[in-house]
């Protein structure tokens, strides 16, 4: 969910014109209101057909589409799995309905990354990130990534 800023950032294409409108509960932010449906631990909601829209705006263009951040914070790695399935599922229907040229789609991040705004507490990463060590382990998730970049095929 977003909220239009006004106006684009460019004229000719209508990029980051838009801020988040709701947070939902966090244990950073525990008065925000409790989530709807499903929430990461950033407080957003997951909305797997928001991509579809992104998609298709994208594709209006006429231009070669990469989805190049997609992903969620979940530092128990509970979410992680049906978020990619669910997400790669409406892209191919995206797809294969004609919406966008995709040419490619990479999951953000590979490891767990510094967020600007919160430091390393997001745990966005296939593989977490111990900053103090720099020792990397795969998440159960970067199996199942692994897994459908290797065939192709979503469960």
């Amino acid at each position: 969910r977003v909220t239009a800023l006004g106006r684009p950032v460019t004229q000719r294409i209508p990029l980051l014109d838009f801020a988040y409108s709701t947070f939902y509960r966090t244990p950073a932010d525990p008065g925000a209101p409790a989530c709807p449906a499903v929430c990461t631990e950033f407080g957003t909601e997951v909305y797997p057909e928001g991509l579809r829209g992104a998609v298709a705006l994208a594709g209006s263009y006429g231009r070669p589409v990469w989805i190049t951040e997609n992903g969620l914070a979940d530092a128990d790695d509970d979410l992680r799995a049906a978020y990619v399935a669910d997400h790669l599922r409406v892209l191919r229907r995206a797809m294969r309905d004609g919406l966008a040229s995709v040419r490619g789609y990479l999951y953000w991040s590979l490891v767990d990354n510094f967020e600007w705004a919160h430091g390393f507490a997001p745990r966005f990463g296939l593989y977490s990130f111990d900053a103090a060590t720099l020792r990397r382990r795969p998440r159960p998730s970067a199996g199942l990534v692994h897994r459908i970049f290797r065939t192709g095929e979503v469960p």
